[in-house]
């Protein structure tokens, strides 16, 4: 985000946010998207992993490829709703996440993750923008389709 902030001459300088904290926002709304995506009109999501009903608002944004892979940090096939036990507790609970994320998005999907996840991703602060409004949009678009 682009801030205008005074110098002392009267100029007006931009100061462009941190990459590092455009990550963190647009995380934040990614996660809203991935949770509100799977889950159902009443806001209730099953866990990738092992399918527990948890409240989208009670959920993780689950990784199945470890976020420290940046290329696919922000793949929607690679992030999925996903309880606090199996996300938080089991280490994501991998085997039953890729078990049913070849059920949900198929092999071909999966092995492409597991394929590019060594990938270099150089990224600038317009991209994480550019992110963020798209997410922002998508996230209105469901919250008003599924009512919650």
């Amino acid at each position: 985000m682009v801030n205008k902030i005074g110098d002392p001459k009267g100029k007006i300088k931009k100061k462009i946010e941190s990459k590092r904290k455009l990550d963190k926002k647009l995380w934040s709304i990614f996660s809203v998207y991935v949770r509100l995506r799977d889950s159902n009109s009443q806001g209730y999501l099953n866990c990738i992993s092992c399918g527990e009903l948890v409240h989208y608002k009670k959920a993780h944004a689950g990784h199945y490829i470890p976020t420290g892979f940046r290329y696919i940090k922000f793949n929607e096939y690679n992030v999925n709703g996903q309880c606090v036990r199996c996300n938080a507790f089991l280490q994501g609970n991998t085997d039953s996440y890729r078990h049913n994320l070849i059920d949900k998005a198929g092999l071909d999907i999966v092995e492409g993750l597991e394929r590019d996840k060594h990938k270099i991703f150089i990224v600038k602060a317009d991209w994480y923008l550019e992110m963020i409004e798209y997410y922002k949009k998508e996230v209105d678009k469901i919250t008003k389709i599924k009512g919650i």
